[in-house]
């Protein structure tokens, strides 16, 4: 028996989304993406109507990068923002082709902690922006791996790693996580879909088992709740 979609009501379903109990068809899913990609990037107010952005692609999040850089321009043509992608050597095949200025850049890996690697790849984003003059950097990380790396340095006692992550000057370029509103199930979900492959993070980061202690407090075949992940980030500010 075909399931219809929870909320079309019409067309067959393709994927279930255990964070919400939906079943959910191609079209609904292609418009639940794009729907919360565009309030995150409306939540950030740092985006305007002829902006000039940054879509920084990362091989510390592959599939995440490829599935930002097909929805944000898709988001951001209505608003005619300017957007140039960044992305590392070896994703030219991968990621969205309509986009006119690309800045392909060299890949040299990543080491140490999770939030280490996580920050040198902002460090390094925030110098493409300055040097291509955008006004803003939209990143693709997913919001587990964010908690992971905050849970990772609590867990080895790295309170400068979460000060740093929390450092902004008023001369540094705004930065906005395109997907943090969307669960990794479903983000993978629509890579699938859409025929993204489902590729490996590159780099030597170790989140020396904050991904095990995540697990183990996750609900049985869901991602933590969003409050959970708010939670989380608090307790890793008072560490």
């Amino acid at each position: 028996m075909t399931v219809k979609c929870s909320i079309c009501g019409k067309r067959p379903a393709i994927i279930y989304r255990s964070s919400s109990g939906e079943y959910i068809c191609r079209n609904c899913l292609e418009k639940v993406v794009r729907k919360n990609v565009k309030r995150t990037l409306a939540r950030s107010r740092i985006l305007k109507a002829g902006s000039n952005i940054m879509l920084y692609a990362t091989w510390l999040a592959p599939v995440e990068s490829i599935v930002m850089t097909r929805v944000v321009p898709r988001v951001e043509a209505r608003y005619k923002t300017r957007i140039t992608l960044a992305y590392p050597e070896g994703m030219e095949s991968l990621i969205f082709q309509d986009v006119a200025e690309r800045s392909p850049y060299e890949w040299s890996g990543r080491k140490g902690f999770l939030a280490e690697c996580i920050l040198n790849d902002i460090g390094h984003a925030r110098s493409l922006c300055e040097s291509k003059g955008c006004d803003a950097i939209v990143t693709p990380y997913p919001r587990l791996m964010l908690v992971k790396a905050g849970l990772q340095a609590v867990m080895a006692g790295r309170t400068d790693l979460l000060k740093a992550s929390r450092q902004y000057h008023p001369e540094d370029p705004p930065i906005v996580n395109a997907l943090s509103g969307l669960e990794k199930e479903l983000i993978l979900q629509y890579a699938y879909v859409n025929n993204i492959p489902l590729l490996d993070p590159a780099g030597s980061c170790d989140d020396l088992g904050a991904g095990d202690v995540l697990m183990s407090i996750l609900p049985e075949s869901r991602e933590v709740e969003f409050s959970s992940l708010k939670a989380l980030v608090e307790l890793s500010k008072f560490s």
